[in-house]
């Protein structure tokens, strides 16, 4: 069953995935997450999440400045 809203948030996980081409972002449709997977070396197991795509951009640039990549 898909939820309203539910392909407007699978296509901001893929806006989000053209503004950060190093990441692989999903949207969960039980977490109701956006999740994202580092596509360059990072620590294992490291996985970004917010509630709304602007959110996890800002996560996703904290990572990457945390993480040297930037």
């Amino acid at each position: 069953m898909q939820y309203p809203g539910e392909s407007q948030c699978r296509e901001a996980a893929r806006e989000v995935e053209r503004r950060r081409p190093g990441w692989m972002v999903v949207w969960g449709c039980y977490s109701r997450l956006f999740v994202a997977f580092p596509l360059f070396p990072a620590a294992p197991g490291a996985v970004v999440t917010a509630s709304y795509p602007e959110a996890l951009v800002a996560r996703l640039q904290e990572f990457e400045r945390t993480a040297g990549n930037a």
